[in-house]
């Protein structure tokens, strides 16, 4: 039988992030206690409060690993790991939306310059950390040739596992079944490279 691990996005909600410092803390120290395999964070501001809390957060997660979104620049990638590398299990997380719109309107990115980015990103984040995961952003909605594009220029960088992402929540099992099949294809044999992930609003 195969394990089910669960991630935690509780911290990227819009009511963590307006918390305080305190009750930050103690919602990451209760994910913590339920075992999850992950307690995720935003991509740091440039606000020093921010790094603050990541430190903290570093001797409050001890069971599952705590994650960090990198954010889109190599200077992202190098601040995020200064937030988490004292962290019991630190992990750092490269994400990138795949559709055209998302990547121009939010990245203002051309999607063959993405899919260097998405390598250069996720080797930074290699040299740096020995668990790294890529989430490809709104798979659903992405054309199948540029997804498996994007998740081979993340392996070869070296990341450890890929995440696919339906933001717009409108997957059925069986489309979520025949994208995870065919990610998985592009490694044959390292099925835990690749796992469901924020289909219908869970992560696991």
């Amino acid at each position: 039988m195969r394990p089910i691990t669960f991630s935690d996005q509780t911290m990227l909600t819009p009511a963590a992030r307006s918390a305080g410092f305190r009750q930050k803390l103690e919602a990451a120290r209760k994910l913590d206690h339920l075992g999850l395999a992950a307690v995720e964070m935003p991509k740091l501001s440039e606000q020093e409060a921010d790094m603050l809390l990541m430190r903290s957060l570093c001797s409050t997660v001890k069971r599952g690993a705590l994650a960090c979104h990198t954010g889109i620049a190599v200077a992202d990638v190098q601040r995020a790991w200064e937030a988490v590398k004292n962290a019991a299990h630190p992990r750092l997380i490269v994400g990138m939306p795949l559709t055209s719109a998302q990547l121009e309107y939010i990245c203002h990115l051309k999607p063959p310059k993405a899919i260097e980015r998405i390598g250069e990103l996720v080797a930074e984040a290699k040299k740096l950390c020995g668990d790294v995961e890529f989430v490809c952003g709104d798979v659903t909605r992405a054309e199948p040739p540029y997804v498996k594009e994007a998740i081979q220029a993340a392996l070869n960088a070296g990341a450890n596992r890929v995440t696919l992402e339906d933001a717009a929540g409108l997957s059925l099992p069986e489309e979520v079944a025949a994208l995870v099949k065919a990610a998985r294809r592009q490694r044959p044999g390292a099925g835990h490279l690749l796992r469901r992930g924020r289909f219908a609003g869970g992560r696991g």
